[in-house]
């Protein structure tokens, strides 16, 4: 999990623009841990996703999470990761 969060934070500060303004925010949700991450980056472009945030997405889907993108607001993009707690054969990271 912490590996995961630290890609996030890292793709936030990658695509951010020079004056970078990233915000993470973490909370309980049913019965699991949810992060987001959002930057006022250059957004993700018609693609929709960068090679590398299809790792995050695997990551959730193997500890039975979700993994979204979107926009964030006039410029940037948020991601949003969550995972359930409590899984005793959790893979690391």
């Amino acid at each position: 999990m912490v590996t995961a969060l630290l890609n996030l934070l890292d793709n936030a500060w990658k695509y951010s623009g020079e004056e970078k303004q990233i915000v993470l925010t973490a909370e309980a949700r049913d019965g699991g841990v949810a992060f987001a991450v959002r930057d006022n980056g250059i957004g993700l472009g018609r693609s929709g996703r960068r090679s590398g945030l299809a790792n995050l997405e695997e990551r959730a889907l193997l500890l039975g999470g979700t993994f979204s993108v979107g926009p964030a607001g006039d410029a940037g993009t948020e991601l949003r990761w969550q995972v359930p707690l409590g899984k005793a054969s959790s893979p690391a990271g």
